[in-house]
């Protein structure tokens, strides 16, 4: 548990854990990906890893996007995003 910008974050005990699982996740953008299913993929890795703080989602799922997924995402400008 940690105290950030005065929000109360509560992150699960192993985060290395949580971060490495992410980071396997890779989305390109290819014809023979679905943008929905990589979402709800990401947000079960999550869940199982007891992250319950909407925080963290925000934090890591930029990290999930490579190629042209990537430059889309950097092409808009911060706060863009907010659900």
């Amino acid at each position: 548990m940690m105290l950030l910008k005065g929000f109360l974050i509560i992150a699960p005990n192993d985060l290395r854990r949580v971060i490495i699982l992410t980071n396997r996740l890779k989305f390109t953008d290819s014809p023979n990906e679905d943008p929905t299913t990589h979402v709800k993929r990401f947000v079960k890795v999550l869940i199982i890893s007891l992250v319950i703080d909407h925080y963290y989602y925000f934090i890591w799922f930029p990290s999930t996007l490579v190629d042209s997924a990537n430059v889309w995402y950097k092409s808009h400008v911060e706060g863009s995003f907010n659900t």
